[in-house]
């Protein structure tokens, strides 16, 4: 589970296979160069789920901007 401040959340549906693509715009800004984004999912799966039996979490992703 990811802990720390967030700027937001989204939610969105995936396809029967559980497959989803996410568009994400990040503008060409020098000042944002090394900035850190955390990404996580969540499922619910209810009763089994890994997390207080109601979700199951994905491993933590960092995309840093830059080169």
């Amino acid at each position: 589970v990811l802990f720390g401040s967030s700027l937001g959340s989204s939610i969105a549906f995936t396809s029967d296979t559980g497959e989803r693509t996410l568009p994400l715009s990040v503008p060409n800004e020098p000042v944002l160069r090394g900035v850190d984004l955390w990404f996580q999912c969540a499922v619910f799966r209810s009763p089994g789920g890994a997390f207080a039996d109601t979700l199951d979490l994905s491993n933590g992703l960092r995309v840093q901007v830059g080169q």
